[in-house]
């Protein structure tokens, strides 16, 4: 997929594929009005700077309109959807001028719903942003669609509830680069039939409520997209128009609530090239599953429901026998047992599973050691035993494992014996403080999560002396994090995110225990709950500290000038302190 920007003269892109620009009752259309009147008194616009060290983008500056991001897009994104989620590192604010560093991707995230997005955007250059999202606003109509139109670098365009019609649909399908467009959809087919046009679209978003089986029909005359998103949408039937996306190859069905959804996957079945499915949060049960059983090109196969349906068993997971090229699975919650799902052994591709079933004992795990691949792996089942945990040892490429089951410190002690394993997740076990001395003997441990665990008097020291950890979070834990558990962790001379949680003063937190992280050279992320008991003199400790990027605390009493003092310590810093 080449994301090269192709700048296009507005007249060629009028002429070529636009729709006719609307006019004004002077003659001139929006897009001229807004880039060539004087602006208004209220609305002052950067100077500029030299572009020697990058691009600059000018924005109002009495007030801005969002926030920009710059990153480059993850090489490994094969899919838009992950694209997406990348967040890239926040630049600055949409206000004044924002210089660009060179060759660097641009993201717009617009929280300005009114007309002031309109001049903002009309004054940008063509190639200035690549990617722009109006999720956290309602202000996208046809007008602003047309100014959109001329900014031709763009490259994705994401949004909310909106107001345009059929002419607004005209204007994106013009743009020259458009690969991505995602909206909630009120529209008919008749509105999306522009998009015939948009030559270069990959990706196509129409969820939401909205969207109704006649809106569908449009989807097979897109032969160029190949991902489809129709997350929510209020859909059954016209699952048959999907059927005809012969390219498809991603397809999102997340949360469609069609109680005979199962009856309308044997459209899918027509889909011989697709890879990624997600069908999280539906109504699937083993006759839906009856109708993937020949998509023998999946890669990734979403069934996960919350809350679970009972649909699936293991009957129905036979289905899934053929589906050799998974690399990744994610089931619902289960009864099934060891043997219907012995089939996975087979799955030498399966590189992340989930196993979440009562039925399961430590035959699970034994099938699980085949799986060649095998890289991350949660398990939830009350009948797993510690010496269940010595088959993954067997899992050469083991690098991320979830236990929810009831072992015991001989557990860890067995799993210690996966050489690469870099993340590990302790959440409804019978571990106990004294039992994480056994962490000491995982060679590459960068990543621990501790859920619903005791503490105790040692807890806290034997997880202070995982000097490889770069992220530990701590959630409801079962005794109180104090200032000398705070301590402890501030040995962790690797430590750069730390995030707690827990319910209003279970912990008991004072500032002598914030002043302790304060001394951890690395740390760049701290999410601190049950802070009732902290104040302006703990907060103060991080002020100038050389590496911290984002202070979060629940509960703290802090006077904002103390926020003031710390953001003019580090300009950028981000505090927010919750109540």
């Amino acid at each position: 997929m080449r994301y090269g920007l192709l700048v296009i003269a507005f007249s060629t892109v009028l002429v070529a594929s636009g729709p006719k620009s609307s006019r004004a009752a002077d003659g001139g259309t929006i897009f001229e009005q807004l880039t060539s009147r004087t602006r208004p008194a209220t609305e002052t616009w950067g100077a500029g700077k030299p572009e020697a060290a990058g691009r600059v983008l000018r924005f109002p500056t009495d007030r801005g309109i969002g926030r920009v991001l710059v990153g480059q897009r993850p090489a490994e994104a094969r899919w838009w959807n992950l694209s997406l989620g990348w967040s890239g590192k926040v630049l600055a604010q949409a206000q004044g001028d924002v210089t660009v560093p060179v060759g660097m991707r641009v993201r717009l995230e617009v929280n300005d719903s009114s007309r002031r997005v309109h001049h903002a955007l009309a004054a940008l250059a063509s190639d200035d942003i690549q990617h722009v999202s109006f999720y956290h606003c309602r202000c996208v109509d046809d007008e602003l669609c047309e100014i959109l139109s001329h900014l031709t670098g763009l490259d994705a365009v994401m949004m909310g509830e909106s107001q345009i019609t059929r002419k607004g649909v005209a204007y994106l399908a013009s743009l020259p680069n458009l690969q991505c467009l995602a909206m909630l959809c009120s529209l008919t087919a008749h509105d999306l039939a522009p998009l015939v046009d948009a030559k270069r679209l990959e990706y196509l978003n129409i969820g939401g409520d909205k969207t109704r089986d006649a809106t569908l029909a449009i989807l097979p005359k897109l032969t160029q997209v190949t991902q489809l998103g129709l997350g929510g949408a209020a859909v059954g039937e016209g699952l048959q128009h999907v059927g005809a996306m012969e390219n498809l190859q991603w397809l999102n069905l997340e949360a469609l609530r069609d109680p005979d959804i199962d009856l309308h996957l044997k459209h899918v079945s027509r889909l011989t090239n697709l890879r990624v499915l997600s069908l999280k949060n539906t109504l699937i049960g083993d006759g839906g599953l009856y109708h993937l059983r020949n998509l023998t090109t999946l890669e990734e196969l979403e069934l996960f429901s919350n809350p679970n349906t009972g649909r699936v068993t293991g009957r129905g997971l036979q289905n899934l026998r053929n589906l050799k090229n998974l690399r990744r699975l994610y089931l619902p919650s289960g009864t099934w047992t060891d043997a219907e799902i012995a089939f996975m052994a087979d799955f030498d591709k399966l590189e992340n599973v989930n196993l979440w079933s009562d039925g399961l004992t430590d035959g699970a795990l034994e099938t699980a050691s085949q799986m060649a691949a095998l890289e991350v792996l949660e398990l939830r089942s009350k009948k797993i035993t510690d010496a269940g945990m010595e088959h993954l040892v067997k899992c050469p490429r083991l690098r991320d494992v979830t236990l929810s089951v009831p072992i015991h410190r001989d557990g860890l002690r067995h799993l210690a014996g996966c050489s690469s394993l870099r993340r590990l997740s302790i959440w409804r076990t019978e571990v106990v403080g004294e039992d994480l001395a056994e962490l000491a003997r995982y060679p590459a441990l960068e990543e621990l999560s501790l859920c619903r665990i005791r503490l105790g008097q040692t807890g806290a020291a034997h997880v202070g002396k995982l000097s490889k950890v770069h992220t530990l979070r701590m959630y409801l834990l079962q005794s109180s994090l104090t200032d000398d558990d705070l301590a402890q962790i501030s040995r962790m001379t690797s430590l750069e995110t730390l995030q707690t949680s827990g319910r209003k003063g279970e912990n008991a937190i004072t500032n002598p225990g914030v002043i302790h992280l304060a001394g951890l050279p690395r740390i760049k992320n701290l999410y601190i709950s049950g802070c009732e008991h902290v104040t302006d003199e703990g907060l103060l400790a991080f002020a100038g500290h050389p590496t911290i990027r984002c202070l979060r605390f629940a509960g703290a009493s802090c006077h904002h000038t103390t926020i003031q003092s710390l953001r003019r310590s580090n300009p950028d810093l981000e505090v927010m302190i919750v109540p």
